[in-house]
């Protein structure tokens, strides 16, 4: 992903060859591993606005892959790499061939390329992600980040909220953990921090384990084809296909505050009678047992551009059409079935037989086949209960742009300093989001009915613990849709010379480019580019520009169907770190962002230093109206949150707490979950 001035990927526009390249993901962005790295002559970089000249989406710059188009011959190359650590191994293999034809009328070429590196699956394997920035001063009281109670740097902070092995959390046996299966020992507390929830040392658990650099693997294919039509025609047609897989970690799976049955069958008879006359009691475990959720993404990109091109008089012409087809298919290994998972814990002993069973599978058909799950140590659980609780979910995105676009340039008329050119373009895209998926965000798992339920109250007979009406299914979830967005644009450009070869004025140039574009989703614009050019002498070269561009909502921003994860992300009101629903969906009234760039630099090319440059330019981008994704989860959406804690505040409307109140920081208010949204935010800003 190719991120110019840091103002997010989306912001730069990928072409190859000239041509648009369609995003690859909702968010628009573009994964230029679907560029043919063997047959690249050339890769131009124009940073600074230019919607004006290459169309919408460039507020940060362009980026143009360039084929040689006149490889004969064949080339290979292979490369073989591995850290100084003896991991992260990674190979590569690529060749190339090209051949003219028809007495040089026409040309073929192709290339392929293979890649293999094995990345890192945990952050663990590298000693600074290690390390925490936490509140330090032991018992303080103060907010984490002042004088009282400063930030520090701790290696290997524990999260006294959970161990692997279980670690009771109220009751008789408080601040107790099974620290070996089915064995109650005391939970052993290490150094106090300014954090109620972790310690440095002690028998807590140890993060850091989701991915590093996730493993990929793949091929990348390119062909193209020439072909002289006639003298003044030529016709070309290439296709590039990239099919990719990569592997992405989770940290393990944790909940602070599961409910168990003081009565569970998986429980000896000395624990369940110290438990005295408690019904319940609620357990923090980490399940290892049950490995990460692993993300294994099957990328297929599919870019096709045909063209002609050819000369009219003193102009030159092209029309394209381009095809691109990009499509992912995400399997979700380990994902947990929270309903299955909520069934299994809840062991009883069948009546009937004696064995251990499920609660549910007693009075719900649906949970005849439930396997009891032993939750009561760091590695109690059967395999069969293991394989019975997580499932691999499916989720499918498609992206998909058909593009048509031509232009026309030359000379136009001369001035006393030359001749002045220009350029007319037009284009119509229209670009198509799809997603399905197994695991779905509005499957929950209600509790079974009670005496104070409503009968219309919708329930799961059986259930006892662990669940509610708000309580999804599944760790990982993603809802089915899409949409479709057309736009059409239309340009202008010109290039004038204004002064040339007068004292400090070897040449001076005005050019400059209009363009109306017009979005069926995201409104209408005119953005537009005017620029001086100024070479005082062969040695030194003075430039300037301003410039209007814009970038429109992408399909995902707009309709993005809804996408829950739980995450563990803390929270800086009560200091808990609960693992709760992150909510994620698309805006429907968001608008195009406004971009205003402005640059000037200089270039120095001395002659008595043959092929010496230096270049310093200076920039200032503003982006209103910028589309951004707020985080409810985020320490910055909290914090403007906590700095005006009411109900009318749009930012804390981003976290829902079971209160509803904003300043309350007892346990009971813990947030129970977090929006994630797009906004016309005010501005970004970068010079």
């Amino acid at each position: 992903q190719l991120n110019l001035r840091n103002l997010a990927s989306q912001r730069t526009l990928i072409l190859f060859d000239g041509q648009r390249v369609a995003p690859t993901n909702a968010l628009g962005v573009i994964d230029v591993d679907m560029v043919p790295q063997q047959l690249i002559q050339r890769v131009d970089v124009v940073t600074g606005g230019v919607s004006a000249v290459y169309g919408s989406d460039a507020i940060a710059g362009v980026v143009n892959y360039i084929t040689d188009r006149n490889f004969n011959g064949f080339k290979a190359e292979g490369n073989f790499g591995i850290s100084q650590r003896s991991d992260d191994q990674a190979w590569k293999f690529g060749f190339a061939a090209g051949k003219s034809l028809f007495n040089d009328k026409g040309h073929i070429e192709f290339s392929y390329d293979h890649f293999d590196n094995d990345g890192l699956s945990s952050r663990r394997t590298r000693d600074y992600y290690r390390y925490s920035l936490i509140g330090i001063t032991p018992g303080s009281t103060a907010t984490a980040g002042s004088a009282a109670n400063p930030y520090g740097l701790v290696k290997d902070a524990r999260n006294i909220q959970s161990t692997v092995g279980g670690k009771i959390t109220n009751g008789n046996l408080r601040d107790q953990q099974f620290a070996t299966n089915g064995v109650l020992t005391p939970f052993q507390h290490g150094a106090l921090t300014g954090n109620p929830n972790s310690e440095i040392g002690g028998d807590g658990v140890i993060g850091g384990y989701q991915s590093f650099k996730a493993p990929v693997v793949f091929d990348q294919f390119f062909t193209r084809f020439d072909l002289d039509l006639t003298d003044a025609v030529h016709f070309h047609t290439q296709v590039a296909a990239n099919f990719k897989t990569n592997t992405t970690y989770s940290n393990y799976t944790s909940f602070n505050t599961q409910t168990f049955s003081t009565q569970n069958a998986f429980l000896t008879p000395a624990q369940r009678t110290a438990m005295g006359t408690a019904t319940t009691f609620t357990m923090g475990k980490r399940y290892d047992q049950l490995d990460r959720l692993a993300q294994v993404s099957t990328v297929k990109n599919v870019f096709v551009n045909s063209g002609l091109e050819g000369k009219l008089g003193k102009y030159k012409w092209n029309v394209d059409v381009n095809l691109s087809d990009n499509k992912i298919n995400d399997e979700f290994q380990n994902n947990i079935n929270s309903q299955k998972l909520a069934a299994a814990l809840d062991a009883v002993v069948n009546p009937a037989n004696g064995q251990i069973v499920c609660n549910a599978a007693l009075v719900n058909p649906a949970f005849s086949n439930c396997v009891a799950f032993n939750a009561f140590g760091p590695s109690a659980a059967s395999q069969a209960a293991l394989d019975y609780v997580r499932e691999k979910t499916h989720l499918i995105p498609q992206f998909k742009q058909t593009e048509v676009g031509g232009a026309i340039s030359g000379e136009l008329f001369n001035l006393p300093a030359g001749p002045v050119t220009g350029a007319a373009s037009a284009e119509y895209r229209k670009q198509e989001f799809s997603q399905s998926a197994d695991a779905l965000p509005t499957q929950f798992n209600p509790c079974q009915a009670t005496a104070t339920t409503p009968a219309t109250t919708p329930t799961t007979p059986g259930m006892r613990f662990n669940c509610g009406p708000t309580t999804a299914v599944y760790q990982v979830a993603f809802a089915n849709g899409g949409g479709t967005q057309s736009v059409k644009e239309g340009a202008l450009e010109f290039d004038a010379p204004i002064v040339k070869d007068v004292p400090f004025f070897q040449k001076l140039n005005l050019n400059g480019a209009v363009r109306y574009t017009s979005y069926d989703v995201g409104g209408k614009a005119w953005t537009w580019k005017v620029g001086l050019a100024w070479d005082v002498n062969d040695d030194i070269k003075i430039r300037a520009t301003r410039s209007k561009d814009i970038e429109a909502p992408t399909l995902g921003m707009v309709y993005q169907p809804l996408l829950v994860a739980y995450i563990n992300n803390q929270d800086l009101l009560t200091g808990a770190s609960p693992q709760v629903p992150a909510s994620n969906t698309g805006s429907p009234d968001l608008v195009s962002e406004v971009g205003h760039t402005s640059t000037a630099g200089i270039v120095w090319r001395p002659n008595f230093i043959p092929g010496f440059s230096v270049s310093v330019d200076a920039y200032h981008i503003k982006v209103d109206g910028a589309l951004i994704q707020v985080q409810g989860q985020s320490p910055i959406t909290q914090a403007v949150c906590y700095a005006n804690p009411v109900a009318t505040n749009e930012y804390c409307r981003l976290q829902a707490r079971p209160l509803g109140n904003y300043t309350d920081k007892s346990a009971a208010n813990t947030v129970t979950g977090w929006i994630d949204i797009f906004k016309n935010v005010s501005k970004i800003e970068t010079y």
